[in-house]
């Protein structure tokens, strides 16, 4: 729940910032689960699940910054 409140904050941020100006941005927004984990291929829950994380990579100006 609360990854897609943060996910849902960003997109809503984004959306109003690309409607308030007119410069460009090329960003890649990424979100990773810490449950899941593959192992031989297979998809298994962690025993001790990681903590899920939303990464904003913004490619601008050609160099990567998080």
């Amino acid at each position: 729940m609360k990854v897609r409140q943060v996910a849902s904050a960003l997109v809503a941020a984004s959306l109003a910032g690309l409607a308030a100006s007119t410069s460009r941005a090329e960003i890649v927004v990424t979100a990773n689960d810490g449950k899941m984990v593959l192992e031989n291929g297979n998809a298994v829950v962690r025993k001790q699940p990681l903590p899920d994380t939303v990464s904003v990579i913004d490619f601008t100006d050609g160099a990567l910054k998080l």
